[in-house]
């Protein structure tokens, strides 16, 4: 045996061998180590020892047997014994599993299948983890049938969590069970795998089901699980909830019922962890403890002697703690202590997020330390929870017209709840364009609370232009919620409205519905709401002074003409794919001296993918196209179509109006309008219009009128400006409301008026507070008759009562080289004090 060897005497005799000459006594020895056993050392398991078993990975939670071959190099005496030590994880004395012998069904970890030697158990320890057994089979090792080679199956063994194992230790023993002849401490295992609770028929009965379906709504989750494996009942059940679903939701989430075998139990909430949604529930909190063991942790199976009659055993608790160990599914009911691994829970404040597939749940085993994994079922099927319907949405665009950018006004009222971190999304009907010129961005989000609304930092994070769908964070707290008719705000920029196409005889189209959604950070709907559409017009083109509509001539003179100049501008976004369409009156004729060309620059910048179609004098309508255009044309840029080789008609007149309309290439209209008359033989407009206040003049009284300059116009068409015409008009530029109109003769040639006085005019007595307009037209004689040219316009002014000058004003100095000044208010004060 290994150890050291002292105790050697060590005596000199003569040659009759009695005869003493010397001795040493107690002579110091070498110290024996053990040797090791041959490196073919194979430790498997298999759930069900028979002989034939197919070994492999060891699984947490299932019971079996580890067969151990192993190769001696020395020699064992007769009865000698082997000791197997187990790691951690590994729980010995377990209720009986080997359904190969059912001939004994202790609780007991022993040998099953005799074997080469003939073995027997003396005693197993398992808090120790370790089994002693002794060769029955007479002789020493290289007697054995197959000699120096034994071979043994420990049975009722179970692997109780997942990871790997610490190294087998096996020892070759005198029968003393102590002296140690042969080891090996470090035999390596496959580690233990944790595997779905699907039991052998391929079924998995677990589930996870809230009572109720509907996405927003509060309310409790069964549970219901049919372990494969054996579970103590201390054990851990973790249920992890998909992010449909929200724990503790208003107060802690408990157990409200449960049952173990359909009889009524205790289980307890024992863990929470809100921001993952876990929440682990124990079995029961009872056992084991040292007054109330559960009979297997330390347990203990001694033998008088190494024989096949286990009368002389004693097993130390007799039993297992009937209850104690959840049994798996193949256990026999009628074995000790066997409580099935059959029970369910109902856990409270579950807050159903989203509609929708919820996503799967994960229910999983653990022993009482929570960490220790005994199971693993990580797609145990969710549920389709029923998309909520909003109490209420609105969606109001700022602008209406046709093709215009604009922005919207978004609402949604709550019905059930919405995660304050979550998402509203906006998806627009048909023809309607996000991200125009510019990202869609989010602006002026707010909450309402009840009668509270609060900014939110809102952000867009997903836009799809294919979809036309507009994602936008709320920007509150996962810890939040909005409840039932709270609100969220918002407006969203850089949208384009559908083109409208009015029905015939109608003044818009309505648009499609829109869709509202609600839903978690996670991307799962928890509400919808269909919003009816809204009246999209055709956009109208103003002519000046009230918009940029107007027609310039290259020449005024009758008879001639050679190019003009109609512009425009619009609140609709001009697409890559458009058509300008110009109607002209009688007064013009094209192609003359040469075919006419047109030319379109926006802002003044030339645009070439322009190509001009369908020019005749007969309907005198021009088509200029534009044909995949490299970006569309922003709002309120002027668009000028510049056309050459044109004459206009000998005579002095009004041309006539001028008609425009912006298409899509199908036909449909962004906008239209009527562009007012060229003056033909007549002057251009006055320019520098100005309009202010008259001043008042004490001690005559106050005025209250206003009073306009202007400058002489450019062109006068040939003929002597001998005239003005001014126009006053309240309230609009449109020039409804003329409240008085005046001319004014002037010198030869229109510089000044009558007597060299600078251009100007007073108006009468005026509204106080009203806002008036003026228009200022040059007069002159062309082939006889008297005619006004091209009005300008000069700015607005509200009338207003002003102050006269301040009144015996004083000038004096004194002797510290400072100036003095005193004076008396003006006799009229005006109507600002």
């Amino acid at each position: 045996t290994a150890g050291p060897k002292d105790g050697f005497d060590l005596t000199l005799l003569l040659s009759d061998g009695i005869s003493t000459v010397m001795q040493a006594m107690d002579v110091s020895g070498p110290f024996i180590i053990p040797s090791t056993f041959y490196p073919n050392v194979s430790i498997m398991f298999a759930e069900n020892p028979t002989l034939e078993s197919e070994f492999g990975r060891p699984i947490a939670g299932r019971c079996g047997a580890y067969r151990i071959r192993i190769a001696l190099r020395g020699i064992l005496p007769a009865q000698a014994t082997f000791k197997v030590s187990f790691p951690d994880g590994v729980q010995l004395n377990d209720a009986f599993c080997d359904y190969a012998d059912m001939d004994y069904t202790k609780a007991v970890s022993r040998l099953t299948h005799l074997r080469i030697p003939l073995q027997y158990v003396l005693r197993t320890d398992a808090k120790r983890r370790t089994v002693i057994s002794q060769v029955a089979t007479a002789g020493g090792s290289d007697a054995w049938d197959v000699p120096q080679y034994m071979e043994m199956y420990i049975t009722n063994l179970r692997h109780t969590r997942e990871g790997p194992l610490d190294p087998f230790r096996v020892e070759a023993l005198y029968p003393d069970t102590t002296s140690v002849v042969e080891q090996n401490l470090s035999i390596p295992v496959l580690p233990v795998i944790a595997e779905s609770s699907v039991l052998q028929g391929g079924v998995l009965h677990i589930t996870a089901k809230p009572q109720s379906l509907n996405a927003g709504v509060r309310t409790t989750l069964v549970v219901q699980v049919t372990t494969r494996g054996r579970l103590p009942r201390t054990g851990i059940v973790e249920v992890k909830l998909p992010v449909a679903f929200r724990i503790n939701d208003g107060d802690d989430t408990r157990v409200l019922t449960s049952t173990l075998n359909e009889t009524e139990a205790d289980m307890r909430v024992v863990y929470t962890d809100t921001s993952k949604g876990i929440v682990h529930v124990q079995i029961d909190t009872q056992l084991p403890t040292a007054a109330n063991p559960d009979g297997i942790t330390n347990s203990t199976f001694i033998c008088e002697q190494a024989t096949a009659d286990y009368r002389t055993c004693v097993r130390t608790p007799s039993g297992v703690k009937p209850g104690a160990l959840l049994m798996a599914e193949r256990d026999d009911l009628s074995l000790p202590g066997s409580v099935r691994g059959k029970f369910s829970f109902a856990l409270s404040q579950i807050r159903n997020l989203a509609g929708g597939h919820s996503g799967n749940f994960e229910v999983n085993m653990y022993l009482a330390d929570s960490k220790s994994l005994s199971e693993r079922n990580n797609n145990v099927p969710g549920s389709e929870l029923v998309i909520g319907s909003l109490a209420d949405g609105t969606v109001r665009p700022a602008m209406q017209g046709s093709a215009t950018r604009t922005t919207f006004e978004m609402m949604v009222s709550i019905s059930n709840t919405l995660q304050a971190s979550g998402n509203v999304i906006v998806i627009f009907p048909p023809g309607f364009e996000i991200d125009d010129g510019f990202q869609t961005n989010v602006t002026a989000a707010t909450l309402v609370v009840f009668t509270q609304e609060y900014e939110t930092p809102a952000r867009v994070i997903a836009s799809d232009k294919f979809a036309r769908s507009v994602t936008v964070a709320v920007g509150g707290s996962p810890d939040d919620f909005l409840s039932a008719f709270n609100k969220v705000k918002f407006t969203l920029t850089n949208i384009r409205n559908m083109v409208a196409r009015p029905p015939k005889g109608g003044a818009f189209e309505l648009s499609g519905t829109f869709e509202l959604q609600t839903q978690l950070a996670s991307g799962a709907l928890v509400e919808t709401f269909s919003v009816p559409g809204v009246e999209i017009f055709p956009n109208v083109i103003e002519p000046f002074p009230v918009g940029d509509g107007d027609v310039f001539l290259e020449s005024l003179f009758n008879g001639t003409g050679l190019s003009l100049v109609v512009q425009y501008s619009s609140d609709a976004v001009l697409p890559e794919n458009s058509v300008i369409l110009l109607g002209f009156p009688q007064a013009y004729t094209f192609n003359v001296g040469g075919k006419s060309t047109a030319t379109v620059t926006y802002d003044g910048v030339v645009d070439t993918q322009y190509t001009l179609l369908n020019l005749t004098n007969g309907d005198r309508q021009i088509y200029v196209e534009r044909v995949n255009g490299t970006s569309a044309v922003s709002p309120g840029v002027i668009i000028a179509v510049n056309i050459s080789n044109i004459k206009v008609a000998d005579q002095v007149s009004p041309s006539g109006e001028h008609n425009i309309s912006v298409l899509t290439p199908d036909g449909a209209t962004i906008a239209a309008g009527v562009l007012p008359d060229t003056f033909i033989g007549r002057p251009s407009q006055p320019l520098e219009i100005f309009l202010d206040n008259c001043k008042a003049d004490w001690p005559a009284p106050d005025p209250r009128c206003v009073e306009v300059i202007w400058k002489p116009p450019i062109d006068s068409a040939g003929n002597d400006i001998i005239t003005y015409q001014i126009k006053f008009a309240a309230n609009s530029f449109r020039f409804d409301t003329i409240i008085g109109t005046s001319e004014v003769e002037t010198d030869a040639g229109g510089q000044t008026l009558i007597g060299g006085l600078p251009l100007m005019f007073k108006s009468n007595k005026l509204a106080e507070g009203v806002i008036y307009y003026v228009s200022v037209q040059a007069g002159t004689m062309n082939r006889g008759v008297l005619g006004f040219g091209k009005p300008g316009y000069g700015n607005a002014v509200r009338a207003i009562s002003l102050p006269g000058p301040p009144r015996a004003t004083l000038l004096r100095s004194d002797t510290t080289n400072r100036l003095f000044t005193a004076w008396f208010q003006p006799q009229f004060t005006g109507a600002l004090n």
